[in-house]
């Protein structure tokens, strides 16, 4: 079983049976008694706290955390936040950070995609700049893309392999259009603002009564 970070425990085998939908879950048994756990393909999700149990009265546990040493890679904003939106207006510049944790990058590249195009070697549009610093066990890249317009919107991508990789989705839009939007998320903020104030209230009122 594995315990979740909500305390909730997930079923994956019993005895020789799989009871898990993910199918890289098998079991291994060793005769007299060594039952032991498979999981192939393993990634960074897999991280956690995983259970033994045996149905004796009362039943026996054994528990055992399993840490996953894996590559990394996460775009983030100036403040190092993971980004999965970001907003630019038209005419300024890109400018999206990517970091690479817990991978030796002596034989790997960190490429920047714009849907299915890469970007580090473009030449026909002009303004692209890709800098990267390679560490010992990881790397940070910066993409920057100037004088952006409305057909730079999209998926942007920064991969170091087929199955390692983050993906932000880019948003230009027109002086009018972003700072619309910023008045619909003021606007938002407020009416939450005033709901939340309206049911203290609400509770208050019944709370004397």
């Amino acid at each position: 079983m594995r315990r979740k970070d909500n305390d909730e425990l997930q079923l994956l085998t019993v005895g020789r049976h799989t009871y898990s939908g993910d199918d890289r879950y098998t079991l291994e048994f060793q005769y007299p008694g060594n039952w032991r756990l498979q999981i192939k393909f393993v990634n960074k999700r897999d991280e956690g706290l995983y259970e033994c149990q045996i149905s004796t009265h009362p039943p026996k546990v054994i528990q055992t955390f399993l840490y996953i040493n894996a590559p990394e890679v996460v775009i983030v904003d100036e403040h190092g936040v993971q980004l999965m939106d970001k907003y630019y207006e038209s005419d300024s510049t890109i400018q999206l950070s990517c970091i690479v944790r817990h991978v030796a990058m002596t034989s790997s590249v960190v490429l920047w995609l714009h849907g299915n195009k890469t970007l580090n070697y473009d030449i026909t549009r002009g303004g692209i700049s890709v800098k990267t610093e390679l560490m010992e066990a990881g790397a940070n890249s910066t993409l920057s893309v100037a004088r952006v317009n409305k057909t730079d919107s999209g998926n942007y991508t920064c991969s170091i392999s087929e199955t390692e990789y983050a993906t932000v989705t880019v948003h230009v839009l027109n002086e009018e259009s972003l700072a619309e939007l910023h008045h619909g998320s003021k606007s938002s903020l407020y009416g939450s603002a005033k709901l939340l104030q309206l049911f203290i209230s609400l509770i208050l009122c019944i709370m004397t009564r």
